[in-house]
């Protein structure tokens, strides 16, 4: 069985609800990304959110300086 990361587990328990954010660090942002549209990808599947809606997305602005947020839109 595959290892799931420890990055998608606190995506997955800490981000409820709608306009909820964390915060990773910039060296993490490639893995994050495409931790995000495998997640993105599986809500659509699951119909949770429809072809054109994005239910997790990185955001730079107002983060702390050298991080970035990730933020659920639904």
């Amino acid at each position: 069985m595959a290892r799931i990361s420890k990055e998608r587990i606190k995506i997955k328990e800490q981000l409820k609800l709608k306009q909820d954010q964390l915060t990773f660090p910039i060296p993490i942002y490639l893995k994050v990304a495409r931790i995000l549209q495998d997640m993105n990808k599986n809500e659509r599947i699951n119909g949770s959110i429809t072809k054109e809606e994005v239910m997790y997305s990185i955001k730079q602005e107002g983060a702390p300086e050298g991080n970035f947020f990730v933020v659920r839109n639904h």
